[in-house]
């Protein structure tokens, strides 16, 4: 991974350094810049023709001795010294001063060709300086390039007036003139095209190099993100691993606790079946054991301790329950059930109840519910708790029970007019040994697991229970269990 991260900054420094280069070195004068040096080219080879031209212009049979005093062709060695004099000048300056080395060189070819037609002239011949002006539309600017085009044709006119000795040339000049005005436009507007095209693609080029650097420091972020995600696959790996074996343990110390709490409650429920036998017969038929005497304090010692057995059984019976449907252990026999008859049942079981507490227990059942599909039994061990619950929390008033249908399923509402519970409670309520009211010196108080089985129960049947309450003033909890296709 290292050496792919140092080849990635190595790259993307050598992108860097190309981008710097090219927005430092504008497309315009690296076209200069290179037609600089083929326009040096160029003078070199017209210079080495010129240097050749001129040695064959020696007579033929003369001594070498006279070579350079009488026997050359004088305007060619001018016009070869002028050239090579542009050449060398133009050659020191190109690093030096490009601009300088450009101008240099335009004015020694044109001084070359302009001595060159004092000697050889024709009208004709004027077309030459196209050679100086092409160099000048290439390497200098176009105010430049235009002030050189009028240097060359002023330099038409002297040549016109040497000649002619008279300012009556202009028939003459105009076409010759014209034709070179009309190609130095026409090579002015090639060239700016060019320029046009060189900058498009300068930016193109530019704006390539700005996206290959964004690619590749994507590159580089994509491998540390592929690397990150590697790290977080194998820490999830270890997490999960850590995860299972801890649900394991809890699944295992769940086990252990409530097989404890299943055998304890066994153990305990044939002792305390005895005791409580021998204290209901104590209270009911104290003459069966003689002549005891039955003071009121045994007495009152023996009911206590009856009450508080059968607390302590329904305990027991609740405990077993909640393993059960913890194990999934717990089995209902759903069949055709009469709601409305269980309802009756557990309310002249609980009525008797109710009185002694001056409470009252009504009902107001739809007779549009006959049957549902449900288990008689566990039905009205749900019933019996909500009334247990109500009972308890209820000093004043009274519990009303009622049922309607909604869509395919019977709903039971028992409302009491009791405490209510605090909002912040309500959704605790169904959590297994929760108490709304958790003092100890309270005459009746529940295990905390009759309105958690009693949702499980319903949800075996495939319904469902809540709760809604208004502290102070009472609470409602209803359930809903599946009607019965059969109704008649």
């Amino acid at each position: 991974m290292l050496e792919r991260l140092q080849f990635h900054i190595t790259r993307g420094l050598i992108c860097a350094k190309k981008k710097q280069i090219f927005k430092n070195d504008l497309p315009v004068n690296t076209f200069r810049s290179e037609s600089l040096k083929y326009c040096l080219g160029f003078t070199f080879i017209l210079g080495v023709v010129l240097a050749y031209a001129g040695i064959w212009s020696l007579h033929v049979g003369v001594n070498s001795d006279e070579i350079i005093v009488s026997s050359l062709d004088t305007p060619v060695w001018i016009v070869f010294g002028l050239n090579s004099i542009g050449f060398l000048s133009a050659l020191y300056y190109k690093e030096r001063s490009p601009a300088a080395a450009s101008w240099i060189l335009c004015l020694a070819e044109g001084i070359a060709i302009f001595v060159l037609l004092t000697v050889h002239f024709d009208p004709h011949y004027l077309f030459i300086f196209i050679i100086p002006v092409l160099f000048a539309i290439s390497l200098l600017e176009l105010k430049q390039s235009v002030m050189y085009i009028g240097l060359v044709i002023a330099a038409s006119v002297v040549l016109f007036y040497l000649h002619y000795q008279t300012w009556n040339f202009f028939d003459k000049f105009i076409f010759p003139v014209f034709l070179l005005i009309s190609a130095s436009v026409l090579l002015e507007f090639i060239l700016s095209q060019l320029h046009s095209n060189l900058i498009w693609y300068h930016n193109r080029y530019l704006t390539a190099l700005n996206n290959e650097q964004i690619i590749r420091d994507n590159e580089v972020k994509l491998e540390k993100l592929v690397n990150n995600l590697k790290d977080y696959k194998r820490y999830l790996s270890a997490t999960n691993i850590s995860l299972i074996q801890a649900r394991d343990d809890a699944e295992q110390a769940r086990r252990v606790k409530q097989n404890f709490v299943q055998n304890v409650s066994h153990e305990l429920r044939t002792p305390l079946n005895f005791i409580i036998g021998f204290s209901e017969t104590m209270i009911n038929s104290p003459e069966s054991y003689g002549e005891v005497n039955w003071t009121p304090d045994l007495r009152g010692d023996i009911e206590c301790i009856f009450q508080n057995s059968q607390h302590l059984k329904a305990l027991i019976d609740d405990i077993l329950d909640m393993a059960s449907l913890e194990n999934k252990k717990y089995e209902i026999e759903l069949d055709v059930v009469d709601l409305n008859s269980i309802i009756h049942e557990v309310v002249l079981i609980s009525e008797s109840t109710y009185k002694s507490k001056g409470l009252y227990l009504e009902t107001d059942l739809t007779s549009n519910i006959k049957y549902v599909h449900g288990d008689a039994v566990r039905l009205k061990q749900v019933i019996l708790n909500l009334l247990s619950n109500a009972l308890k929390y209820t000093s004043t008033g009274g519990v009303t029970i009622s049922t309607k249908i909604v869509d395919s399923m019977a709903w039971v509402f028992v409302k009491d007019t009791g405490i209510g519970i605090l909002e912040e409670d309500i959704e605790k309520v169904f959590d297994a040994f929760f108490r709304v009211n958790k003092s100890n010196n309270r005459e009746d108080y529940g295990t905390g697991l009759g309105l958690s089985i009693s949702k499980q129960l319903i949800e075996l049947h495939g319904g469902e229970m809540s709760i809604s309450s208004d502290f102070g003033k009472g609470t409602t909890v209803y359930f809903s269990i599946p009607l019965s296709s059969k109704q008649a």
